[in-house]
């Protein structure tokens, strides 16, 4: 009962300000149409199987998230073979190389 009031009077501000010739705020950010849970859900995979999915979601968000043995990993380029070309931007044995100084440092 409270929400239909509070809707009542919402909608009494909202057509009043129409019939004024009020035009809104403009949004200050671009939207979009994907919301977080949906976008990590397009973007996660286990397995690298659907080769042009993979291809295309990668062209569209950026990259993937691959997860394996419980890490994850942000993939943002595969060949045609379905083997990762690039993880976080950098080839993959200097990604390796990276890695390997900061387990090694801790």
């Amino acid at each position: 009962m409270l929400k239909t009031n509070l809707a009542k009077k919402s909608l009494k501000k909202v057509i009043d300000l129409v019939l004024k010739g009020y035009k809104g705020i403009i949004p200050s950010k671009k939207g979009s149409y994907y919301g977080k849970k949906d976008i990590k859900k397009i973007t996660t995979f286990k397995k690298i199987k659907k080769i042009k999915l993979i291809k295309k979601i990668i062209g569209i968000w950026g990259g993937i998230i691959y997860i394996k043995k419980n890490k994850k990993f942000y993939i943002t380029k595969i060949n045609n073979y379905g083997r990762i070309c690039r993880i976080n931007y950098y080839p993959v044995f200097i990604f390796n190389i990276l890695n390997f100084q900061k387990f090694y440092r801790s």
